[in-house]
């Protein structure tokens, strides 16, 4: 049986090099993490916990047709504006701190990171808040028990 590197060179597998460990790590920059996805945890759980309670404090108003006249309704409400414009403010904070505790060479891109992770958060929890609404609107429809 013919050598196939013989007949077709481009199959030919080029030699290991004979690189040591510390040639590749000072080639080779070291790849800057992201910014902690923590504080971003935590404000997706407080868009949960309003979601949630939205529709637990607002169900009997709901079944009854009066949800939209509750006082409760108005605190649900703030607290989603609330929730939305510190989404933005708390990008920023994480930003700010992870930048002062890098060295110079590894902020690039923090500022993008953290400002994709508060945008991620702040609209999976906006949907979760309007899913809780749509909830509501199916109980005061008598939809839902």
């Amino acid at each position: 049986m013919p050598d196939v590197t013989e007949e077709h060179p481009i199959l030919a597998l080029p030699a290991p090099s004979a690189q040591t460990a510390e040639q590749v790590t000072e080639t080779q920059a070291p790849a800057a993490g992201g910014v902690s996805w923590v504080p971003f945890a935590v404000y997706l759980l407080a868009w949960i916990v309003l979601a949630t309670g939205t529709v637990l404090l607002l169900r009997e108003s709901a079944v009854a047709g009066t949800v939209l006249w509750a006082d409760r309704y108005a605190y649900t409400v703030y607290g989603g504006v609330t929730l939305a414009i510190l989404a933005p403010i708390i990008s920023c904070v994480v930003w700010v701190v992870t930048r002062a505790r890098r060295q110079p060479e590894q902020r690039q891109g923090l500022f993008v990171s953290a400002l994709l992770l508060g945008a991620s958060a702040s609209f999976l929890g906006a949907a979760l808040w309007l899913l809780a609404l749509y909830v509501l609107d199916l109980y005061r429809m008598g939809l839902l028990g």
